[in-house]
């Protein structure tokens, strides 16, 4: 009997579980229990909420596939373009910026100084061709909605450079699914044709370097400009102002100088005026007048805007429409004698500009707002954002009361707090400039004894040394391994080597 009241009350309780389990999940309660309420010859399955489980599981899974096929995909395609062998592939990314890391970074492992030449998104496949090492290291892409239409459009782009070589090497990737068509959001331009010399390289006093890394543009003091391939260091742009534009020459002067990042303008600060020329027929094509004082440029890594400081407190800094040619903001400008090179950050955010009376100040690229104004201490002279445009690196300088320069600290600063990160060594004598490399990981730093020395970011230790030529321009292509400089003693570019240290590629010595 006791044994009957103990299988009793099992069975009570088995099915008062699944009824209240049936009740948080609004069915039908369980019939097919012997002391259920009402019976039912039907065999409705226990536990009664395993298949609204699975319901609800499949409902989500729906709900992610189709959040994760209506999100915006973006891919991308790395190269040396000094060995179109080396290569990396980034697809299915939400942001632009983590597409081009990820396919530098594939690159990168293969051996290559890489850097980015096509952004895609949406439904989009990307197909990639090179030719046989044996007959050169010619390449092409494309993009296209199906595989086979991007490797048409990359075979014949590959056989257009390679003079019809048969492009047998093939590799390609595809975005997932998108309701979104397909779209190249960016692609490098041809690489410039390489032409002869006809002026004299003289004290460069501008300098800038594509997003890509791939071109140099240096105005002399001798009114030329000059923009060289880097890193072979070929001559593909070689002009005077004066034959330039042959109006009113006598009063043409070149302060500095830009390459659009598509290498279809030029654009030049000349007396009173920043002008943009078709790069191909050098024909003017825009112009915007304003007041200008020892200025310096640099431009937006997708040539949408224009950064020129100044080096006068009464003359302000500017952001200029590139497409336009119009003057997008104007900011006062509390420096005497600019920072050595206005710049801004990989991420198009913000704009650094430095300042003589001891001041950096940011602000947004895209609206002019005031974002950090520092007081350092000392002069600021140069700098360069990180790859993520949360740090700047600064190079100081001090005078004394007799107007001698006083050797002084590299400093890494925080973006949003204006606070010092890093403060490095004493330096042999006033900074000329610095910049971050191999992905924020170290610092470059150059000074006025002609010293280069490449610094591990968090401890500070020196890891190399190096004596150079009267260099105060510093840039650092995208793909953070080899680095270029400029000033009165010529142009270097320094590639890192298999021992891991940076040695002089190639050199163009002042005339």
């Amino acid at each position: 009997m006791k044994f009957l009241q103990y299988i009793t009350c099992l069975l009570i309780t088995f099915c008062s579980i699944q009824w209240a389990q049936a009740q948080a999940h609004r069915l039908t309660p369980p019939t097919n229990c012997k002391f259920a309420k009402e019976q039912s010859t039907g065999n409705y399955p226990c536990p009664a909420c395993s298949e609204k489980d699975n319901d609800e599981k499949a409902f989500k899974q729906d709900l992610a596939d189709k959040r994760e096929y209506e999100r915006l995909k973006i891919g991308a395609l790395a190269i040396d373009r000094s060995n179109g062998f080396y290569y990396g592939f980034a697809y299915d990314f939400s942001t632009r910026e983590e597409a081009e890391a990820k396919a530098v970074r594939e690159c990168e492992k293969k051996g290559g100084n890489c850097s980015v030449v096509l952004v895609f998104s949406g439904e989009a496949c990307a197909a990639y061709r090179t030719i046989d090492g044996s007959v050169g290291t010619a390449y092409g892409w494309g993009v296209a909605s199906t595989r086979e239409e991007a490797d048409q459009i990359a075979y014949r782009e590959c056989a257009r450079r390679s003079n019809g070589a048969v492009p047998g090497n093939y590799v390609w990737t595809c975005n997932s699914k998108s309701p979104q068509a397909a779209r190249t959001l960016y692609e490098a331009g041809d690489a410039l044709p390489v032409v002869s010399k006809k002026n004299k390289m003289s004290s460069i006093k501008s300098a800038t370097l594509t997003a890509d890394g791939m071109y140099y543009t240096v105005v002399g003091n001798n009114r030329v400009i000059q923009i060289f391939e880097i890193p072979s260091l070929n001559l593909v742009f070689d002009e005077d102002i004066h034959t330039l534009d042959q109006s009113n020459a006598q009063y043409k002067y070149v302060y500095a100088a830009a390459l659009s990042p598509d290498y279809q303008y030029l654009y030049t600060i000349e007396g009173g005026k920043i002008v943009k020329r078709n790069f191909k027929t050098k024909q003017i094509v825009g112009s915007l007048n304003l007041q200008f004082s020892e200025p310096k440029i640099d431009i937006s890594s997708n040539g949408k805007l224009i950064a020129v400081s100044n080096g006068s407190e009464r003359t302000p800094n500017y952001i200029i429409d590139a497409d336009r040619m119009e003057l997008h903001k104007s900011i006062n400008n509390t420096s005497y004698n600019g920072m050595g090179n206005v710049t801004i950050s990989p991420n198009n955010q913000y704009v650094a500009f430095g300042a003589r009376m001891g001041y950096l100040q940011i602000n947004s690229l895209q609206t002019g707002a005031l974002i950090q104004k520092v007081k350092i201490g000392g002069n600021v002279q140069g700098g360069k954002f990180s790859s993520d445009g949360s740090k700047i690196t600064l190079s100081i300088f001090d005078e004394d009361d007799r107007d001698n320069y006083i050797a002084d600290h590299t400093r890494v600063i925080d973006v949003k707090t204006g606070s010092v990160l890093k403060k490095y060594g004493k330096l042999a004598s006033f900074g000329y400039n610095s910049a971050f490399i191999e992905n924020d990981t170290k610092v470059l730093e150059v000074d006025y004894s002609d010293t280069f020395k490449v610094l591990d970011y968090q401890t500070g230790n020196i890891l190399q040394t190096m004596k150079v030529g009267n260099f105060w321009f510093l840039h650092v292509p995208k793909s953070g391994k080899s680095f270029v400089s400029a000033g009165a003693g010529g142009i270097e570019v320094y590639v890192k080597d298999a021992s891991g240290r940076y040695v002089q590629k190639r050199y163009v010595k002042t005339d």
